[in-house]
Formats: structure tokens, C-alpha cells, sequence
């Protein structure tokens, strides 16, 4: 097993005034550019992060929400969709 075979991976989604998702804290130690509107970040084990969700409409605000989670080891169970650990792929 390879050092990025046990990250947690969090896929972020940018798309000004519509789709806004970013980490608030907590150190990646990997990321990767998707494409100009959607990156990866990987963190180690054990790393909490704060993890934010904002989208709107026409006419304002329809979700607004801030997740801390904790990247979790190969076998631990997960509780969002949002993020990844590569033994579930």
C-alpha cells in the first residue's frame, strides 16, 4: 500500500454565485486541479477539516452548511458522500 492509497479525498465544486464548496481549515497534504471548476484535496488519516457547501438560486441562499469531519483510515466506516477514502473506489 502506497502513502495515497489511505488518503481521504474531498472533491470541491466552484461555480461563481451558484455552487461554492471549500475547505475552511485543516491541511491537505495533496491536490489536484479537475478542471477550472472542480479540484480534490487529500488529506492524511486523522486530519480534521471543515468542509462548506453553499449553492443559490434566483432568488438567494438554498443551502448553507459547514461539515467538520475527520479523514478516516482504510477500513473505518464514513459518514458523507462528499468525501472519498481511495479503499472505498
Amino acid at each position: 500500500m502506497t502513502g495515497v492509497d489511505n488518503l481521504t479525498h474531498v472533491e470541491l465544486t466552484w461555480i461563481e454565485k451558484k455552487i461554492e464548496n471549500w475547505v475552511r481549515f485543516g491541511t491537505h497534504v495533496h491536490g489536484q486541479i479537475l478542471d477550472g471548476r472542480r479540484r480534490v484535496l487529500s488529506f492524511r488519516p486523522g486530519t480534521v477539516f471543515a468542509f462548506v457547501r453553499w449553492a443559490s438560486k434566483d432568488f438567494g441562499t438554498i443551502i448553507s452548511r459547514i461539515d467538520i469531519a475527520r479523514a478516516v483510515s482504510r477500513g473505518e466506516s464514513r459518514s458523507t458522500r462528499s468525501c472519498r477514502s481511495r479503499s472505498e473506489d
